[in-house]
């Protein structure tokens, strides 16, 4: 409220509040020194000899979404992809597939659904999980042929799939648009 109170209403207020006890405003030292124990200190600064490009395992449970072109996916697009709102047009299901059959039919499906105009794929691997620990091949070869040199002109960026797609068992794909593969290869 900006208006300043007419007389009437400041007396109203004042026979109102005189009988009021006002609240102790003392704070003990102790209250005081939690407080401060309780602030974080500033992080450090992030070390520049880091090497960013290396190669990743995904096995340990990255989750976040992988781009060759960091520039051209913004984090709208990012958030989009990884919580499963840009709905796969095309699906893969690598089950059953040697690693080169599975090079072969990735890199196939890619330019079929770049020449389709489609964005965003599933590829399917699958988890294997077994009692001897041994885990799925492709699962964990997929994401780094989709960081290769060759996919970088195709592929945009790539995620783990949500749980109802397939979870870790499966990968979002979002590709470029078509016109702008010609672009870059001329």
């Amino acid at each position: 409220m900006n208006r300043k109170l007419y007389k009437k209403e400041l007396a109203l207020w004042k026979a109102v509040t005189k009988e009021d006890i006002k609240i102790n405003r003392y704070i003990p030292e102790e209250m005081t020194e939690k407080k401060k124990d309780r602030i974080k200190e500033k992080p450090k600064p992030l070390n520049p000899n880091l090497n960013f490009n290396k190669k990743r395992n995904y096995l340990d449970g990255e989750k976040e979404v992988l781009t060759n072109d960091k520039l051209q996916v913004n984090k709208r697009m990012k958030s989009k992809l990884v919580r499963g709102l840009i709905r796969p047009e095309a699906i893969l299901d690598l089950h059953g597939f040697n690693r080169l059959e599975a090079e072969k039919t990735l890199k196939t499906f890619i330019n079929t659904c770049i020449n389709q105009e489609k964005r965003c794929i599933l590829i399917i691997t699958g988890k294997k999980k077994t009692t001897l620990g041994s885990k799925s091949i492709l699962r964990e070869l997929i994401p780094n042929w989709l960081d290769e040199e060759k996919y970088a002109s195709l592929v945009l960026a790539h995620s783990y799939a949500i749980q109802k797609d397939g979870g870790d068992g499966a990968r979002y794909v979002l590709l470029r648009k078509k016109r702008l593969i010609n672009e870059k290869n001329c």
